[in-house]
């Protein structure tokens, strides 16, 4: 019951947490590219020395993206990436994600489970 409205912002507005989560992790020194697919937007991270940042957005799924061998291809499911509602593993396999290269492990440090609690009127 949630989505994401414009991918490409809300990732740019995470770079921050990412860094600070990627610098953390034991994928500190890696480099390259992520993409990142939902139902209707693609976007691209670059990811260098422990820092991530947009490198290029498409308005259509795969239009005008960066290419890289990492890709996680998410649909509607990204958006519960982004807020934690699981483990990263869990909501990739439940959600049928798919991923290529490294995107499952870079997806486990960038998405951590923050699980999130709705106030019981938002309940439906």
């Amino acid at each position: 019951m949630v989505r994401t409205l414009n991918l490409a912002s809300c990732l740019r507005k995470l770079c921050p947490e990412f860094s600070r989560l990627l610098w953390r992790s034991d994928l500190a020194s890696w480099r390259g590219a992520l993409r990142i697919e939902d139902a209707r937007e693609a976007v691209t991270l670059a990811i260098a020395r422990g820092r991530v940042a947009v490198a290029s957005a498409g308005a259509r799924r795969g239009a005008g993206v960066k290419s890289t061998r990492h890709v996680l291809r998410g649909g509607e499911h990204v958006a519960q990436l982004l807020i934690g509602t699981h483990e990263p593993a869990r909501t990739i396999v439940e959600g049928g994600m798919g991923t290529t290269g490294d995107a499952a492990r870079l997806a486990a440090v960038l998405f951590p489970a923050r699980n999130p609690m709705l106030a019981l009127w938002d309940h439906y």
